[in-house]
């Protein structure tokens, strides 16, 4: 499936409203019941973002110091740590349940702005490049029955095809 700009721009306007609605739902009234299963401690650092793996196993966590906290959920575990060099605003599961995508940067200069995809098992990585390095990444989309990924940094997005 070919990517252009007006689909682009669609999908990161409709992750912006449901991410604008959701935010509007105060926890405990509506349709939403949680309860806790599970409590990770990200150890005095701050969580940016979260993803559950394609096949339900792990959590993947993004951290302001730079980490992933990947989250066995059926071992009820810390599975392990990776470590990216700027903080990780955004995590989304990949198809694959071993994949996922992380995108960050810093907040001042340098920024070392960073779209970066994991095997969660190996430890490997592979920087996807085509944003500006001094960049503030502000929004990520995935599709992973098309097996693309988009990503903002201000007016200037950049997309990827599996």
């Amino acid at each position: 499936m070919k990517l252009t700009c007006a689909r682009l721009i669609t999908l990161l306007l409709l992750v912006s409203l449901a991410s604008t609605a959701f935010a509007q739902t105060p926890i405990g009234e509506g349709d939403f019941k949680f309860d806790v299963k599970h409590r990770v401690n990200a150890h005095g650092d701050e969580f940016n973002s979260l993803a559950k793996s394609s096949d339900g196993q792990r959590l993947f966590a993004g951290t302001e110091k730079g980490d992933i906290i990947v989250w066995n959920v059926a071992a009820n575990r810390l599975e392990r740590t990776l470590h990216q060099p700027s903080a990780v605003h955004y995590v989304a599961a990949l198809s694959d349940p071993r994949e996922l995508i992380a995108v960050g940067s810093n907040h001042v200069k340098p920024q070392h702005a960073l779209v970066r995809k994991w095997n969660v098992e190996t430890g490997t990585f592979v920087d996807l490049t085509g944003i500006d390095a001094d960049s503030y990444p502000t929004a990520l989309a995935i599709d992973t029955d098309a097996g693309w990924i988009a990503v903002t940094t201000g007016l200037q997005p950049a997309a990827w095809a599996e």
